[in-house]
């Protein structure tokens, strides 16, 4: 069984475009607490109570398109679709590195 609770989660500007001023890269700072314990026995086999979860991500910006402001909320999804797989290989790999 994995239990997590989310900490805290900042996302600060990182690169800006010098034309517009527009952030074109976003670093993401994830922080939880995450239990991995045996589901039958209740033993726990990982805890920590500071995971740190950081990465860099890239923001679509195209100044000239009315659309731009849609396509950004269009690509949301996609972009929480791959912070997610990026956590859970990062968990993954913390797990199997101290079990």
């Amino acid at each position: 069984m994995l239990r997590g609770k989310v900490l805290s989660l900042e996302a600060v500007p990182l690169l800006f475009d010098t034309a517009t001023g527009r952030a074109t890269a976003m670093l993401v700072t994830l922080k939880c607490e995450i239990t991995f314990e045996e589901r039958e026995t209740g033993k726990v086999l990982y805890h920590t109570d500071n995971f740190v979860f950081r990465n860099q991500y890239e923001i679509s910006t195209d100044p000239g398109n009315p659309d731009s402001v849609k396509n950004f909320f269009e690509e949301q999804d996609p972009a929480l679709d791959r912070m997610a797989r990026d956590f859970a290989e990062r968990l993954v790999a913390a797990i199997v590195e101290n079990y």
